[in-house]
């Protein structure tokens, strides 16, 4: 705008006191009016600084805390995979016990087989053998059952362990997700106050 369209000229030549001193109170109105919402937009932009910072603090802190609840995480599956290498360890020597048991079977089977029960023998001698026999299939029939035991165990417990397992696998894959989020919120964050910066 230009000082002569709003100043008024005086017959003289020159512009007219009152209308300078208009002029002059209007600029400084004008500026103590850019000062204050100047000052304003500052203090805005200074409590979003803040607000940020704090939420930042926040987030270093929910941070710590997730990364301290992976490291618990992590552990518990190492932990998790130590006890299943040891029930499969366990499961291997009950699959060796079963073949043995398997084994004494066919020694009784090929004891009863060869076995003569005609009368050709005494009847003490055959009495002899058949409680060989029982006494063998008993035996075997105890380490069955005690194998079988072992082995239904040792399943519960590498069931609950898989169990464990994938559930300690999904609450740290839910953790990384939540950083992420928070990482990339954090992001956004601070894209947003570059871009009005």
């Amino acid at each position: 705008m230009g000082s002569d369209q709003i100043l008024k000229k005086s017959v003289i030549g020159g512009f007219k006191k009152e209308g300078v001193l208009n002029y002059i109170e209007q600029l400084q109105t004008e500026i103590v009016g850019l000062k204050r919402e100047l000052n304003n937009d500052k203090s805005e932009a200074d409590g979003e600084i803040s607000s940020l910072k704090n939420e930042n603090e926040s987030l270093k802190s929910e941070n710590a805390g997730l990364i301290e609840a992976n490291a618990a995480y992590a552990l518990k599956i190492e932990e998790s995979q130590v006890s299943i290498d040891e029930y499969r360890t366990k499961l291997q020597l009950c699959e060796e016990k079963i073949a043995a048991i398997e084994e004494k079977f066919s020694e009784i089977e090929s004891s009863f087989q060869n076995a003569d029960f005609s009368g050709s023998e005494s009847e003490s001698s055959s009495q002899s053998v058949r409680d060989r026999i029982d006494s063998l299939y008993c035996k075997a029939k105890a380490q069955l059952s005690s194998v079988q035991s072992d082995v239904s165990a040792i399943s519960r417990k590498l069931s609950d362990i898989c169990a464990e397992f994938n559930s300690a696998a999904s609450a740290l894959n839910e953790s990384a997700s939540e950083i992420s989020a928070i990482i990339k919120e954090l992001s956004d964050g601070i894209n947003s106050i570059g871009g009005e910066v």
